[in-house]
């Protein structure tokens, strides 16, 4: 299905339709906690609901007769009334709620909290689509059946569809399936091709939302409106097709297919699972899904969060249905995702014997720019970490946006950390790479790449020179909370040292040692991958830089997965590659000879000739040289 070109451009637009082309991660909540929360509401005489991720209390904001229910994120503090949909950061609410206390809350009192009613219509027009679609609510069973098979979809009840929204456009091609985000309004829509059975997800720029299927012995009209209270518990999907598939089989749980699948859990959503004890994952079998449900989980409080564990034969809930697997059965025998800080063989073995059935998934993202960098590293992971050093001018820089951005098109949340180099500098070496081409000569496609840039997951940290390391951690922990980040890159670890400072050369040490160990302990902890650039030591010219080369002590290559080397011998005719010279997950090194195009910003990997393949010609026996492994 062809996605309407004039929603694309609503997509990669902000809520006011202006072009937001950098996502700028610039600030994080002050170090206060869940308590700090509590005393505030205390003081204000209002009572609270100690929630799995949200603090629930009134909204003072709204009439004081009826106030609607006021959600506050127990980690970064973000406030959402569900009925006057105010919503902001924690300061904004706390500094509101003690200019006014014991007094009646004006209009003017709103200062500085955000609200979508503002002026501002933060759901473009066009993500209704009106015109185009039709509620399956005025067909009749019969045809929903049928349509239902020409999509080839179970017989699910049509009185669920009804109920959730489902539309079909005027061709009979696509059925969409609305997000309702919190405030009840349509975030977006989940779009199932006939032909291709390929889904598509439609969402408003910065809003997301959830659909639900609800058991259907709850969908009559006089329980419409206690079905949250009723279940408490739900499945998690991130395909329709498994999410119809669950509502057949009448598990009684809700079925809530995510807006964004594996890459994303925003936090604006949390509130609405707020009403369920017990929360199962079943994802479709795919590369990262132990990550996501990981990073989900701890989100979403893992005391309450269950896995059914995919495998070869059952990929999918679908896949499940099909082959008349009993799927309330297997929901009932998910494993709980909280364990203890000791365990054992017993209870790892399932997850074994998953690792070693899926050995290619468990390598990891493969890069499409530099095959041979699979060969080598298998593949991009979460929770290693990685050192890139390379001789001055080499393009440490320049190959770095250029590996991030081939991760970034695959669905890794990137956070960017470029202290050398300033955010629109860095934005203009990504949108160049993306285009292959100069795009100073070609000015007429700007928009067409700067819109492809935009809906990639690619964040920035609002932070240039020197910067204190309590204060880069604090808005890492907070952006790998929001934005789910998989990937950071820190560019370069020399400006986190304030050298200029103290010229000790045993205190820059020291202080490079605590970088590192801060972001090994990031790494593991956050289960994300970070990627450290470290300038090298000077050496003598012409001499080829080992592990020895990197700045510092030996921290920085003890604690790495990975070490990598740019080295650069072009003038030499030794030529331009990258080294792996450490690899913790499989032990393998070796070179990847490289190109650089600079008309594109782009590096290519120069082809691999096995032992019979190469001839005489000099420069082919030159490359071969450089492919030795070593």
């Amino acid at each position: 299905m062809e996605v309407p070109r004039r929603f694309l451009r609503a997509v990669a637009r902000g809520k006011n339709g202006v072009r937001n082309f950098s996502k700028v991660v610039s600030t994080a909540p002050e170090n206060v906690c869940t308590n700090d929360f509590k005393k505030v509401l205390l003081d204000m005489d209002m009572s609270y609901v100690d929630g799995f991720t949200c603090i629930q209390s009134e909204c003072k904001l709204c009439s004081v007769k009826s106030p609607g229910n006021l959600y506050i994120n127990k980690t970064t503090g973000f406030f959402t009334c569900v009925k006057c949909k105010n919503y902001g950061e924690w300061t904004s609410l706390q500094k509101l709620y003690f200019t006014a206390k014991k007094r009646e809350f004006k209009k003017n009192d709103l200062f500085d909290l955000k609200s979508p009613l503002n002026g501002i219509n933060p759901y473009p027009k066009e993500l209704s689509l009106r015109e185009t679609l039709y509620a399956l609510d005025l067909k009749s069973d019969d045809e929903i059946n049928k349509l239902l098979q020409q999509f080839h979809l179970p017989n699910a009840s049509s009185t669920v569809l009804k109920q959730i929204g489902a539309h079909v456009d005027s061709t009979s091609t696509s059925l969409y399936f609305p997000f309702w985000s919190i405030d009840k309004v349509i975030a977006g829509y989940r779009v199932l091709a006939k032909d291709s059975g390929k889904e598509t997800t439609l969402l408003g720029a910065g809003h997301s939302g959830l659909i639900t299927f609800y058991p259907e012995r709850l969908s009559s009209s006089k329980q419409s409106n206690k079905h949250t209270k009723a279940v408490r518990s739900a499945v998690l999907v991130i395909s329709i097709v498994d999410a119809v598939a669950l509502a057949k089989s009448g598990i009684k749980s809700h079925i809530i297919c995510l807006p964004h699948g594996i890459s994303m859990l925003p936090i604006e959503i949390l509130p609405l699972l707020e009403n369920y004890s017990k929360i199962t994952f079943w994802f479709r079998n795919c590369i990262g899904i132990w990550d996501a449900i990981r990073c989900f989980s701890a989100k979403l409080n893992p005391k309450r969060c269950y896995a059914v564990k995919p495998n070869a034969s059952i990929p999918s809930a679908m896949a499940a249905f099909e082959n008349s697997e009993n799927l309330v059965t297997i929901i009932a025998d998910a494993r709980p995702l909280h364990v203890e800080d000791v365990t054992s063989f017993k209870s790892l073995r399932a997850e074994v014997m998953s690792e070693l059935s899926n050995i290619g998934k468990v390598e990891g993202i493969k890069w499409r720019c530099f095959p041979q960098l699979n060969n080598l590293l298998k593949g991009f992971r979460r929770g290693e970490l990685t050192v890139l050093s390379g001789s001055t001018g080499s393009g440490k820089t320049t190959l770095m946006s250029q590996y991030s951005l081939d991760l970034a098109e695959q669905g890794v949340n990137t956070l960017w950390g470029s202290f050398e180099i300033p955010n629109h500098r860095l934005a203009r070496t990504l949108l160049t790479q993306l285009a292959g081409i100069p795009l100073h000569e070609h000015m007429d496609r700007f928009d067409e790449y700067a819109d492809k840039l935009e809906t990639l997951p690619m964040y920035f940290m609002k932070f240039h020179g020197q910067h204190s390391l309590d204060k880069v951690m604090q808005v890492l922990e907070h952006a790998q909370y929001v934005y789910d980040i998989a990937h950071v890159i820190i560019d370069t670890v020399q400006f986190m040292m304030g050298v200029s400072e103290d010229s000790s050369g045993v205190d820059r040490f020291w202080r490079q040692d605590n970088i590192i160990a801060a972001f090994r302990s990031f790494a593991t902890l956050h289960n994300c991958h970070v990627t450290l650039v470290i300038h090298p030591r000077k050496e003598r010219p012409g001499e080829h830089l080992g592990l020895n080369s990197v700045f510092g002590g030996a921290k920085a290559t003890q604690e790495a997965d990975n070490v990598l080397m740019l080295q650069d011998y072009r003038e030499s005719k030794g030529g331009l590659f990258l080294k792996i010279l450490k690899n913790r997950f499989c032990g393998e090194v070796g070179r990847v000879p490289l190109e650089f195009n600079k008309e594109s910003l782009r590096f290519t990997q120069q082809k691999v000739f096995s032992p019979g393949t190469v001839g005489n010609d000099s420069k082919d026996n030159s490359w071969r040289k450089l492919n030795v492994l070593g």
